[in-house]
């Protein structure tokens, strides 16, 4: 019997008079189908729960969420003891805040980058500037501004984190 004649039939059975699916493998005679499904109404079809209940099984749809704050966590405090390592002063930085600088406004977590990044972008200009009057303090302040522009670009800012492998590290690629 072919594959495609069986699915119209077994559908127009379990359609129209409700035959289960032991109906249709009696049809087949016994066999056990490969790679052949059925489609039935959701009046024929029935849960069946063990001895878990509806409660306990609806607990489970949380798993996923909870796995992956599990990983943004694991992440941001490797990401923190990274920025340990490369501080050359004993500081603090809460794991939460490691965490807040790299979840998205996308993630609609009740916090996200975006005011730390205001915050970061000011004072890597701040710094880039300084940094950059102590060591040309006799040139422009139009060929400073250039290269401060040049220093905080986002392509040079991309360079210098994939030198650092910082991707590898936020996004997990190995």
């Amino acid at each position: 019997m072919d594959a495609a004649l069986l699915f119209e039939m077994s559908r127009r059975l379990n359609c129209l008079l409700g035959v289960g699916i032991m109906s249709i493998l009696e049809l087949l005679g016994n066999r056990k189908p490969s790679k052949i499904s059925f489609e039935l109404p959701p009046e024929l079809c029935r849960i069946i729960m063990g001895p878990m209940s509806l409660s306990t099984f609806y607990s489970f749809t949380f798993v996923p969420s909870i796995m992956h704050r599990l990983q943004s966590l694991l992440l941001a405090v490797n990401l923190k003891n990274m920025l340990l390592d490369h501080c050359m002063q004993n500081v603090t930085i809460p794991t939460s805040k490691v965490l807040e600088a790299i979840t998205t406004k996308k993630c609609q977590e009740g916090f996200h980058l975006e005011s730390l990044e205001t915050l970061g972008d000011s004072f890597l200009k701040y710094a880039a500037s300084q940094q950059l009057f102590k060591t040309y303090q006799n040139h422009h302040e139009g060929l400073l501004s250039v290269k401060k522009d040049r220093i905080i670009s986002n392509a040079a800012l991309c360079k210098l984190g994939c030198d650092h492998k910082l991707p590898y590290d936020i996004f997990g690629m190995r």
